[in-house]
Order: C-alpha cells, then structure tokens, then sequence
C-alpha cells in the first residue's frame, strides 16, 4: 500500500481491522478473508495510528495530531462520524483501548502545555464505547517525570486496561490501567481512577497514581517502551527499543 501501517484490532468475532496514514482504514470481516476491505473515513489527511474494535460493525479510529481526531462507525465502515477533535497547538495522541464487556475506554497522548505553562499527558475517557469522549482532570498522576516523560505511537500498545467496572443505580464508572513510555529511567505506572456522573464537577473524577514498577529497559532519549501485555493472572512482558536506531541488536525486553 502507499501508506504507512501502524493500527491493528482483532475484534472478539475474529474481524481484523488495520490503520494507518492518508485516512486509510482496511477492515477483513473474518482473519482469514482472502482481501481487504478499504473503507472510506472522509480523512484522507489524517495519520491513524491506532484503532479499535468491538466486532465487524463498530470500530472506533484514533489520528496522532494536526488537529487530532477520534472517529468512530457503527455499521462496519459504510459511515464514520466524528466523536472527538482537538486543533490546541502540540496535540498528539498515541493510543486508545476501550473494554468491549463495559465500554470503558482511554486516549492517552504525549504531554501538553496547559495555561499555568505546566506539561501534562492528555487523558481522554470514555464510557459508551468511543461515542463521547470527556477530559480526564490533570494532575500528579500524568505528570512527565524521569520514570515516563513521553508516549510512543508505535504500537498502540503503551496503554494497558486492567480492569473496568459500572455501577449503574449510583451512575459510577471504576478503570485501573498501566501505561508506559520513554525516560531517563523507565517506568510502568498503574493508575485507579473513578468517574461519577452523579456528582458536581469538582467532584466526578478520582485519579490516583497507585505504584510504579520498573520495566528494566534502557533509557534516554529515543528509548524506552513501545508495547507491553499484561495476563489476566499478573505476569505480563515489555518491548522497548529507539526509533532512531533502526538497527540496534543488544536486549529490548
């Protein structure tokens, strides 16, 4: 393709979905269709980095930056509608994950300056599987540290959900997620956070930093990690490397 390839889901009923530069989304209903379906998004400027999806009718899209966007179908690709645009100076945005059981999903993008000229990771969160997207409240928790001082776009993987859950009579919705990137000394940080749709403003959003671990990969400029899994039971893996090294060969795991 004379595109760039970096978006890739495997929905639950085993449809492949693939993203990537130039507005481009291609879709097989099934892993092992013989061709695949290239799909019209209206975006044909857009670098899609990440994608995500339900099954072969709802897929939800993800652009990097340049004015970023976040679209999303409901009738396999046919039709895509806009559910979230940011035109601030510096956005970039690097990967999404929504749980396909409750529809609690994240964005997370490289840090920001915000109007205090104070840098934070941009949060985005939501709670009907991409259709709505609200602003996660900055804080100590996205805050760019030595641990994690940028995100990388390379896999849409740097981002992990642990567990989500709803409470529906009191309108409350729990995610702990891990996510990690590059820094001088790299490190996976585990988040809980609690959203109320119930409560005041001031009062909807609890995010708490919970622990950070270290993921053993070199550091510095460039490195860091570029995509990690985490099983159900606890044990999980990192891949680390540096853009700019193409052809480094020494350990980045």
């Amino acid at each position: 393709f004379p595109v760039t390839i970096a978006g890739l889901c495997i929905a639950q009923d085993n449809s492949l979905w693939i993203s990537g530069t130039k507005g481009v989304v291609l879709k097989k209903n099934q892993i092992h269709q013989d061709q695949f379906d290239t799909l019209k998004t209206g975006y044909s400027r857009k670098d899609f980095r990440d994608i995500w999806a339900m099954d072969q009718k709802v897929a939800v899209a993800m652009s990097i930056s340049d004015s970023a966007v976040i679209i999303k179908t409901t009738n396999g690709g046919e039709s895509w509608q806009l559910v979230y645009a940011n035109n601030e100076k510096g956005i970039f945005l690097d990967v999404i994950e929504i749980d396909p059981c409750t529809g609690i999903g994240l964005v997370l993008g490289d840090p920001m300056i915000d109007v205090n000229g104070r840098r934070y990771f941009k949060g985005l969160f939501t709670n009907d599987y991409g259709s709505t997207w609200m602003d996660i409240p900055n804080g100590s928790w996205n805050v760019p540290t030595d641990t994690i001082e940028s995100m990388f776009a390379a896999s849409g993987k740097s981002l992990r959900l642990l567990k989500t859950q709803i409470y529906r009579q009191k309108n409350k919705y729990d995610v702990q997620f891990v996510f990690g990137g590059g820094g001088n000394e790299p490190n996976m940080h585990r988040i809980d956070l609690s959203f109320s749709g119930d409560k005041q403003d001031s009062e909807r959003w609890n995010v708490v930093e919970v622990e950070t671990e270290p993921f053993h990969l070199k550091g510095g400029d460039g490195w860091g990690c570029y995509s990690m899994e985490i099983g159900i039971t606890g044990p999980g893996v990192a891949v680390g490397g540096n853009y700019g090294k193409v052809g480094f060969t020494g350990d980045s795991s």
